[in-house]
């Protein structure tokens, strides 16, 4: 028995037929998958990003009154924020990843600005001189920590929108 009487020329036409169904069929069907997973990943992560923008909203009030009686010790934290939005693909208002960029930019300057004066307190206190010479480093801090709350506060809003 021959090959050309197992299998005609119609046969050879549905396997090859069967063959393409299946790999469009499949690769619509990885698609899909691939979508909705990165749809639970995109809101895992800006239910996250949201969490993060929170807290450091909330270290900045802290931090500000801190700065009112004393000398805060502790950055805010922008490093789980920036993790965070590098893993969303995409938001509803573009512009937000760019707000949540120029935040975290801020943050970090605010961060690099608190090394500077903690070391100064630091010295004010080993040297016994009084640290109302700081003040008005303080007061720039404070500014500083009162703009990073005004652009917060939108961002929170922005992502509570997205994430309903």
């Amino acid at each position: 028995m021959t090959t050309q009487e197992f299998l005609s020329a119609k046969d050879y036409w549905y396997a090859f037929v069967s063959a393409i169904l299946g790999c469009v069929g499949g690769i619509q069907w990885a698609k899909w998958q691939m979508a909705a997973k990165q749809k639970k990943t995109d809101h895992e992560a800006r239910i996250a990003l949201l969490g993060a923008i929170e807290k450091i909203l909330q270290l900045s009030v802290q931090a500000s009154a801190q700065f009112q009686s004393g000398q805060p010790n502790f950055p805010l934290e922008v490093q789980r924020a920036s993790f965070l939005c590098d893993r969303v693909s995409q938001f509803q208002d573009p512009a937000v990843r760019d707000e949540i960029e120029g935040l975290i930019y801020q943050c970090s300057h605010y961060n690099a600005k608190l090394t500077v004066v903690n070391s100064a307190y630091m010295t004010t206190l080993i040297t016994n001189t009084s640290p109302a010479i700081l003040s008005a480093y303080s007061s720039m801090m404070v500014q500083h920590l009162q703009q990073i709350v005004g652009w917060a506060q939108p961002i929170v809003a922005k992502l509570k929108k997205e994430n309903p």
